[in-house]
Parts: structure tokens; sequence; C-alpha cells
């Protein structure tokens, strides 16, 4: 096979696995949308594909929100979950990078799910200590310290409010803590939501909302009679 023959070859090879992989896609996006309605049928949730909806518009500048570009709200389910109103989706967002010559783009996805509390409170988060945590420490932004060791140790809890932090997060919501945390816990006024590093399926988010449900079952009557107020 001469030159022109070869490049002529590999091409059409180029084109045919650039066509599968469409292909390939196109049908995992499918049977993604159909698991997703099934799932909302099946429990009396509602199903968007993508939507601009609320706690995307309110958290999109906090991590891992405000990264990137072409970001958007995907999967989105919501309604209610044991009794409160819940709402979950995958964050996308896309990188890209360049070294002059050339350029690529890496798509992230993250497990976004909230629940709505009774009344605002003021800001907290928790997330494993890790490397940024320290960091965070060394440049004097000191995380609140709790009276269990195996927590501070393994997670950064920030507050606006550290006295509220400290009655938000007291001994029972350390042990849930302690046995089922992933990624980022947040409090954003009267939204309680977790964040994971992952794309997820629609039993994830319902993990996820329990897991929210059972921390909200969690707070005091005297938090909330203390440091909460109307959201708005």
């Amino acid at each position: 096979m001469n030159g022109s023959g070869g490049m002529v070859a590999m091409a059409a090879i180029v084109v045919a696995i650039a066509v599968l992989v469409t292909v390939l896609k196109v049908r995992a996006d499918r049977a993604r949308r159909a698991a997703y309605t099934a799932y909302a049928s099946r429990h009396g949730l509602t199903y968007q594909e993508r939507g601009a909806d609320e706690l995307f518009a309110r958290l999109r500048e906090d991590r891992p929100f405000g990264r990137g570009h072409s970001r958007s709200a995907d999967d989105v389910l919501s309604g209610q979950w044991r009794g409160r109103s819940a709402v979950g989706f995958t964050y996308t967002y896309k990188v890209t990078t360049s070294n002059g010559k050339s350029s690529s783009t890496r798509v992230y996805h993250w497990q976004v799910a909230a629940i709505r509390l009774p009344c605002a409170l003021p800001e907290l988060e928790v997330r494993d200590e890790g490397i940024g945590g320290r960091i965070a420490n060394a440049l004097g932004f000191d995380d609140i310290e709790v009276e269990s060791d195996a927590f501070n140790r393994r997670f950064r809890l920030t507050s606006t409010n550290a006295r509220f932090g400290s009655a938000f997060v007291h001994p029972q919501v350390m042990q849930l803590m302690l046995a089922r945390q992933q990624g980022i816990v947040r409090l954003d006024r009267d939204l309680l939501v977790q964040l994971v590093d992952s794309r997820p399926e629609p039993a994830d988010l319902a993990a996820s909302w329990d897991y929210l449900s059972d921390l909200a079952d969690l707070v005091p009557a005297f938090v909330l009679a203390d440091y909460g107020r109307r959201a708005g």
C-alpha cells in the first residue's frame, strides 16, 4: 500500500472510531435518561434532562461551582423526600487547557443533592481535612475544633458562626458523619447540600437525600430556635 493509500485507510479508521464513539454515547445517554425517568415515576419525583434550577443558581460560585466553562445542571430529580423538598442533579463543567500548540478539554461531573430545612441557618461546611485543609490552616483559616479527636483529624469544619457550628455538629452528628460522610456537606441558608466528586445514578441521589435527612433529623430544636431565620 502506497503512502496516500495508507493515509486514506487511516482516515477511514479514525472516522469509523468517531462514529462508533458517538453511537455508544447516544445509546448511553438514552439509557441514562430512561433510568432516571423510571426512577422518578416509581418514587413520585419530577425528572428534567437539564435545568438551571434554584440550587444550581444559588451555589454555582462556590467549589465546585464556578469552575471551568460550559456549566450545566443535568439529570435533575426533584420532589418530596421523607417529608422535605429535595432536589438533586449532576453538575457538569469543562476545563480546557492549552500548551500553545494544541488544546484539550476534560469534562467533570459532580453529584449534587439537597433538602430544604424549615428555616435558614448560618453557613457551614464539613469536608475532608486533606491537604487543602492543612494549607488553609497554615494560611490562618482555622477550622472549628469539636470534642471528637477522630472527627477533627478526618474533617474540616468551618462556619460563619463558630458557636452555631459547634452546636450543629454535636456528638450524634459527629458519629453519623464519621460513619457515612462522603464529599462535602454544606449549609446554604435553608438548604442542606451534599457534593460528591462523581456522576450519580438515581439511587445515589436518593442515598444522599437519606443521609441529609438523617442529619436534619438530628438538628436540635434549640439550634433552629436560636439561629434560624426566615429564608429569603
